[in-house]
């Protein structure tokens, strides 16, 4: 183990090739293992690992990511999911027309453990499906003694209905404050949509899948969340234009608060 340290340490900044260097290549080789794993053990494949597709893949990456995140000259910040403590996301879905909905979420930890949930939801709008996955989530982490904990969502009505105490759903407003004092009163941020990727993906397969009845609680990520997954892991940086009058406040855990001035987010 310290002879692969001390050779990573040396090779890690070395080119591969003309394009790219092996720091941006090696992540991308474990994922290719891990992909074409999974596709063999769950989909009954019988496939081999690309190395031209990993190369090209790593390339790209560096190319798009790596080398524009260093040039441009914008007012800008990055955006990126930073593992916390225990850190919650959550999302719900639904269909205007059919009101099916689902609702989904992940906790993560600095260890990289994970513990995923997923459920449909017969009948129900998008709000309710918000509050539906914050609450099913507050719940697991109660059972789970899941503390400290971080919550963050991609719902600025859900953030603000809870805290000004929106009447209308007042009941759930106070099951909710219920349940964040039994977790130790954590802080409820906002996502950008990019960084809530995973639990939005299974808020919709809960929904197309019509898991009603009970909520699934999984400890491997399920095939369709793959790629979202390794995006956080690897710390993508996505590109995001925000309003003139907004500025977009980030901390360590990227939940967000607003103040007016201009910027644009990459």
């Amino acid at each position: 183990m310290v002879h692969w340290e001390q050779t990573w340490h040396k090779v890690k900044n070395m080119r591969f090739n003309a394009a790219i260097d092996w720091k941006s290549l090696l992540p991308f080789c474990f994922w290719s293992l891990w992909l074409t794993r999974n596709n063999n053990v769950f989909d009954k494949k019988k496939n081999f690992t690309r190395i031209k597709q990993t190369i090209a893949r790593a390339t790209e990456y560096y190319h798009v990511v790596v080398h524009h995140r260093s040039k441009g000259e914008s007012n800008a910040i990055h955006i990126e999911w930073e593992l916390g403590s225990y850190k919650l996301n959550t999302d719900g879905a639904a269909c205007h027309k059919t009101r099916v909905g689902g609702a989904g979420g992940v906790f993560r930890n600095n260890m990289g453990d994970l513990v995923l949930y997923i459920r449909g939801l017969p009948h129900t709008i998008s709000i309710e499906a918000e509050f539906y996955a914050l609450w099913q989530g507050l719940k697991i982490a109660i059972d789970h003694n899941f503390t400290p904990l971080q919550i963050c969502i991609d719902s600025k009505q859900v953030v603000r209905m809870l805290n000004e105490r929106n009447l209308h759903y007042n009941s759930i407003n106070f099951e909710y404050r219920s349940l964040i004092e039994q977790l130790g009163n954590p802080a409820l941020g906002h996502n950008f949509r990019e960084l809530n990727q995973v639990a939005d993906l299974l808020a919709k397969e809960g929904a197309a899948r019509k898991l009603s009845g009970r909520t699934q609680v999984l400890t491997v990520p399920p095939i369709f969340v793959n790629k979202a997954m390794w995006a956080d892991i690897l710390g993508t940086v996505f590109v995001r234009n925000i309003m003139k009058n907004t500025i977009v406040m980030q901390n360590n855990d990227n939940a967000t608060l607003e103040r007016s001035s201009s910027q644009t987010i990459v």
